[in-house]
């Protein structure tokens, strides 16, 4: 009898390891016509964590709300897709058309629109919290006379919002043409600043009227290889990248790399944080051309570091630094071999060697 205990007992014990190692394989919920749900946000109520919505051909006019962790929400494979977001504001951005509230959410395969933004009006676009998220081949279009967003992590009840370390935004496309610009991602201060897992925003073309491609003033956070290149002509004053700051909270571990930013009527990418530590901000190996001012930094020289870029034909400054302190800008290609255009270099900046 023992022995037969002990049997049980063993099979139990390598059964529920099985189980571990092998779970029941996640449900797929289809949407669309002749599906088993009509609509996305239908089948995101009744999913399960691990379980895939998948998305099959048709326009999808519908604001979503993700509450379920560990969703996977996919285009079927060739299909096409659109999310058409319904709701916007007159006062403020902080109106989702998909709001992320969870955990291990995946995005893809889709072309996500604004509504039709009036003037003087705001579109949210993705508005998120939750940590391991990724967003990637998709399409963005903005739309409308307003101004819109693409994807933020901000919110109309909370401005300081949990985590979103892990968050990986990449191989989306952001374009559109709305009269007041758009925004492509707005990656704002959290609760959680200092979390070990960075945020990374690579491998995404940025097109059209854009107000400005990417705003962070968070630590831990890669922007890489992004196509940021402004075509718009309405926006008078509008940025590439800015790296910017709220109270005096330090901000640290920033890298701008890899990426190509043009023809900004304001700044191609902007260090504009007030009376705040920065420590390895990092800005290497960009192209920065045509830009009214390449790179302008309002803020403290101290931790940051322009170097290994190509920066060129920028029309007023190729780099303006307006703090005292000696800014390192050394090892950058010029438009000449013989360096900067000296009345091109606004500030105290170290551009020798080049």
């Amino acid at each position: 009898m023992k022995k037969i205990n002990a049997v049980i007992i063993s099979t139990i014990i390598f059964l529920s390891y099985l189980a571990i190692l092998n779970p029941i394989s996640a449900e797929t919920l289809s949407v669309g016509v002749d599906k088993q749900y009509k609509s996305i946000q239908s089948a995101v109520v009744n999913a399960s964590a691990g379980d895939i919505i998948e998305v099959y051909s048709g326009s999808y006019i519908e604001d979503l709300n993700v509450t379920t962790n560990n969703l996977e929400i996919r285009s079927a494979s060739g299909e096409s897709v659109t999310i058409k977001g319904k709701l916007f504001s007159d006062a403020n951005s902080t109106v989702a058309n998909i709001r992320i509230n969870a955990n291990k959410i995946k995005l893809h395969g889709f072309i996500i629109e604004t509504p039709e933004v009036p003037d003087a009006n705001y579109s949210g676009g993705i508005i998120l919290t939750g940590t391991d998220i990724e967003i990637f081949n998709n399409k963005f279009i903005s739309f409308g006379n307003g101004q819109c967003t693409a994807i933020q992590n901000y919110s109309d009840t909370n401005l300081s919002m949990g985590d979103i370390s892990g968050l990986n935004i990449h191989d989306n496309i952001f374009q559109g043409n709305p009269a007041g610009g758009y925004i492509g991602v707005n990656i704002t201060h959290t609760d959680s600043n200092y979390s070990l897992n960075p945020i990374t925003v690579q491998k995404n073309i940025f097109t059209g009227n854009i107000l400005y491609a990417i705003l962070t003033d968070r630590n831990s956070i890669n922007i890489l290889n992004n196509q940021i290149t402004n075509t718009g002509t309405n926006t008078t004053e509008n940025n590439g990248i800015i790296i910017s700051g709220v109270g005096k909270r330090a901000q640290e571990e920033v890298n701008i790399h890899g990426n190509s930013i043009k023809n900004f009527n304001t700044v191609g990418i902007l260090i504009d944080i007030d009376s705040q530590i920065l420590k390895n901000i990092n800005i290497t190996n960009n192209l920065i051309q045509g830009n009214q001012i390449g790179i302008k930094n309002t803020s403290s020289a101290s931790g940051i570091k322009i170097n290994n870029n190509t920066i060129i034909n920028n029309v007023k400054y190729e780099i303006q630094n307006n703090d005292k302190h000696s800014l390192d800008a050394r090892f950058n290609q010029w438009v000449s071999n013989s360096g900067p255009i000296v009345s091109k270099i606004s500030g105290n900046v170290n551009y020798y060697p080049w």
